[in-house]
């Protein structure tokens, strides 16, 4: 699978994980279930967050700093080793066309000299 489909993957579900745990998390703290996202959601980044944590609570954010906090570190790896292998690709594709280009100095500076095709030469004439 390519790496930015596997980074676009990956924060789905540290999405759906997310909006899953801050409902449970408002109906474990008896918040609403949009006030109890964005209550999860602090408290797992930041330990902090709006609303004082109660009981359930504390394992309810320490699940989402446990899962989603990797899953959006790994999404965001997945995503630069997309572009990092993009440019890769790139200067290997431009070395190969240098490299042929030289290649190609040499069997014509070699035919200029002896008049016949270098040995190591395609035999096809692609020279």
């Amino acid at each position: 699978m390519r790496h930015h489909l596997l980074a676009v993957a990956t924060l789905a579900a540290a999405l759906a994980l997310s909006v899953l745990l801050g409902w449970w998390f408002g109906a474990a703290e008896h918040y609403p279930a949009w006030h109890g996202m964005f209550c999860a959601a602090g408290n797992a980044v930041t330990a902090g967050g709006d609303c004082a944590v109660r009981g359930r609570g504390y394992l309810i954010v320490f699940i989402e700093f446990a899962t989603i906090v990797p899953m959006y570190a790994g999404a965001m790896s997945f995503f630069t080793s997309w572009l990092v292998s993009g440019h890769f690709r790139r200067a290997e594709t431009a070395s190969q066309a240098r490299a042929d280009e030289h290649r190609q100095i040499v069997l014509d500076t070699y035919r200029a000299i002896t008049g016949d095709h270098h040995p190591l030469a395609s035999p096809e004439g692609g020279d």
